[in-house]
């Protein structure tokens, strides 16, 4: 017999639900943020942010996830833009999706005003994580470690947990 706690295990269904927990993911509600989500295997292995105004420049990108990029190589990428700039999150969008070699798979959505959109011209869907039991479930058992890289030129945030 252990004495190991169980591991909370949430179920995301889909691209809503992966919104409603990004705020536990990373430990804040993102605001002028780019959001990188890596998924292996059906789970969240890292949750990386982003500045949305040097998410724009494919250099520091390079520089600032490139390493999660060597490291999860299999992994799909989905990327969220958080502003009310509907330019500025597409024009972030489309540069972190040429960051990432052409055989990696990738879903990217801009989320504004309290919808997500999954294209410029997507009427968009009502989005609320303050409201969503699956948010405070995730707020509620999501153990989160964040690392700090120093070394870095630019401060990134990351959050690494197991579900």
């Amino acid at each position: 017999m252990t004495n190991e706690p169980e591991v909370a295990r949430l179920v995301v269904r889909g691209i809503g639900d992966l919104l409603d927990v990004v705020p536990a993911l990373l430990g804040f509600h993102p605001a002028d943020s780019l959001v990188a989500v890596l998924l292996v295997d059906g789970r969240v292995k890292v949750t990386a942010r982003l500045d949305l105004c040097d998410a724009t420049d494919a250099g520091h990108l390079d520089l600032s996830l490139g390493p999660l990029l060597s490291r999860f190589p299999s992994a799909t990428w989905f990327w969220v833009a958080y502003t009310s700039d509907a330019g500025a999150a597409w024009e972030a969008l489309e540069v972190a999706v040429s960051f990432l070699p052409w055989e990696v798979d990738f879903e990217t959505v801009h989320v504004a005003d309290h919808r997500w959109f999954l294209s410029p011209d997507d009427p968009g869907v009502s989005h609320d994580p303050t409201c969503s039991a699956l948010a405070a479930e995730a707020a509620y058992h999501l153990s989160l470690i964040h690392i700090s890289e120093p070394t870095r030129r630019t401060p990134i945030s990351y959050a690494v947990f197991c579900l």
